[in-house]
């Protein structure tokens, strides 16, 4: 988590594989940093800053908020049952 500073000094440009992650975190630009940063930590507990402007990261975005939302469906479902 960021304290005070930007945590991505450099992006990887790499596109990585979902079923290799374990988080991913966005970080809208703020006082303390005016960039967007986006960590993945894979599931081996490697962190990598992804680039946001990347094409490749877009389309990573979209499947990760796919299979968490899918999971927290799972979730409840099982919770309910």
């Amino acid at each position: 988590m960021r304290k005070g500073r930007c945590s991505c000094i450099n992006t990887s440009q790499g596109m990585i594989h979902p079923k290799f992650l374990k988080d991913l975190k966005q970080f809208a630009p703020s006082p303390s940093c005016e960039k967007t940063e986006i960590i993945a930590t894979m599931k081996n507990g490697d962190q990598t800053c992804l680039n946001p402007d990347s094409a490749d990261v877009k389309e990573l975005i979209k499947e990760w908020e796919k299979q968490v939302g899918e999971k927290e469906d799972e979730n409840f479902l099982s919770f309910r049952n």
